[in-house]
């Protein structure tokens, strides 16, 4: 007798086992007449469901993100259970340390804009010679280990999936940076975008500290008319603009 929590795929008959036909009486459709209905109802099913079968396994299947290499990428990763990633300003200059060390370990990227919250950061991103899912894999893995060990906690730091989307236009790429840099404003931590120490937007607004050389201002500013001084002008009256 087969057990009714018997869940395995035969590869001869592509049939569900015995003890599976209670379920088949809850799918809409389908029959206990013959093995072809039940076989072409659960086909149906997976289908709707994105599942694909191999042998005597169901996978659910998630798809790749796709990295195309020369395109600027506006990325946010959140704390797991939206819970603080970032506990005290030791945390933030960490994780800025961590994007230093990456750059000098020959992993090259563009970061013209960046914003690191409380529980999330946004960045806008482009790499090099690494995919997005593997840079975003090695920075997140390397502050992770970090907090970990600071704060003796176990177990994930970040959310298993964080958001990546493409930017193809310019209208797009400065809208992106316009919103990394007043995420603060937004959430109400300052009155002034410059005001807020995390972000990369006292770079555009004030002369008297030069950027790293992985954030590569001009990047923004050349999407602007006129010298530099007019450049800057242009994309903080963009960006404060109400």
């Amino acid at each position: 007798m087969v057990s009714t929590s018997t869940r395995y795929l035969s590869k001869k008959s592509g049939e569900f086992g015995q003890g599976r036909r209670r379920w088949f009486r809850q799918v809409p459709g389908t029959c206990r007449k013959n093995a072809k209905t039940r076989s072409k109802s659960l086909t149906l099913l997976l289908n709707r469901l994105n599942i694909k079968r191999k042998g005597v396994i169901l996978l659910m299947a998630r798809k790749n993100r796709i990295w195309i290499e020369g395109l600027y990428y506006h990325v946010v990763s959140r704390g797991v259970r939206q819970e603080p990633i970032f506990r005290e300003q030791k945390d933030y200059s960490t994780f800025l340390y961590i994007l230093t060390q990456l750059y000098q370990e020959k992993i090259p990227f563009e970061l013209p804009s960046y914003c690191l919250m409380n529980n999330h950061f946004h960045l806008l991103i482009r790499t090099k010679t690494l995919s997005i899912s593997r840079f975003m894999y090695c920075l997140n893995k390397r502050y992770a280990t970090y907090f970990n060990n600071k704060y003796n906690f176990s177990g994930g730091v970040f959310e298993k999936r964080f958001f990546a989307s493409p930017i193809y236009t310019t209208e797009s790429f400065l809208n992106v940076s316009r919103y990394i840099h007043l995420n603060p404003l937004k959430a109400k931590l300052v009155k002034r975008p410059e005001h807020y120490p995390w972000n990369s937007y006292s770079f555009y607004k004030e002369t008297s500290t030069l950027p790293p050389i992985f954030i590569p201002i001009n990047q923004v500013l050349n999407k602007f008319p006129g010298s530099t001084i007019d450049q800057r002008k242009a994309y903080c009256l963009y960006v404060e603009k109400k």
